[in-house]
């Protein structure tokens, strides 16, 4: 499984940054582990970010070419809107989904969740947020996730979650209190103190301010009182 969260930075201005960090770990129930899975990615030539939850199979296989396809411009202008790129994202997916096998039971886990953050091409000041999700008894099924009106945990799931909301109790309280540090503060310490097995590895961070969007991040080392964070920055 996974510990997936995002959270949203908002100043005086409005809504300033939307960030998605995972774990690296893929997991085959108590029989073995991989602390070296991709689960964050960005585009290179617009600003949005992507990260997935749930079953890895999918998401591993298609996400990174279509993503691909979006940075070649051959799913949607590199000006268009948040909203007409993530419903030509959630088509290809989908449409890409219909060509698995139909026993899709034997291949696939109960339920993957891929979120989308995006940020305006004019309006640098507009994020947007949306969710595909699938589950074998729904299939698929999209939402907006509404930005807070305050700095603030945006979305956190997977099978690391609940310690994550448990740490968070006490980092409302704590000095950075109302940052959007303070989320990715309580994201390290959840992941490196998690007694969760499905949870570990390097965390990944991709993030979207106003005037840029990160490539890829990984933070390789965590120490207590600062982690090494490792950036690449398109813009």
């Amino acid at each position: 499984m996974t510990l997936l969260a995002s959270w949203v930075g908002i100043d005086t201005h409005g809504p300033a940054s939307i960030y998605i960090a995972s774990d690296s770990r893929i997991s085959w129930g108590s029989k073995d582990k991989y602390d070296y899975g991709r689960k964050v990615f960005a585009l290179k030539q617009s600003p949005d970010i992507f990260g997935y939850c749930g079953d890895v199979l999918f998401p591993s296989l298609v996400l990174s070419q279509v993503l691909e396809m979006a940075d070649s411009s051959l799913l949607f202008d590199q000006n268009s809107s948040s909203e007409k790129k993530f419903a030509a994202i959630r088509e290809k997916l989908i449409y890409q989904f219909s060509k698995y096998p139909h026993e899709v039971e034997t291949i696939t886990g109960a339920s993957v969740e891929i979120l989308h953050a995006s940020r305006d091409p004019v309006d640098v000041k507009k994020f947007a947020c949306n969710l595909l999700r699938w589950t074998r008894e729904d299939g698929w099924q999209s939402s907006n996730v509404k930005l807070p009106a305050e700095s603030g945990p945006l979305f956190v799931r997977g099978s690391g979650a609940q310690e994550f909301e448990n740490n968070f109790v006490k980092y409302k309280k704590g000095p950075n209190a109302g940052t959007s540090r303070n989320v990715f503060h309580c994201f390290c310490d959840s992941l490196f103190t998690t007694k969760e097995p499905t949870v570990g590895g390097a965390p990944q961070l991709a993030g979207l301010i106003r005037q840029a969007w990160f490539d890829r991040n990984i933070l390789w080392h965590y120490r207590r009182t600062r982690p090494l964070l490792l950036r690449r920055a398109n813009r």
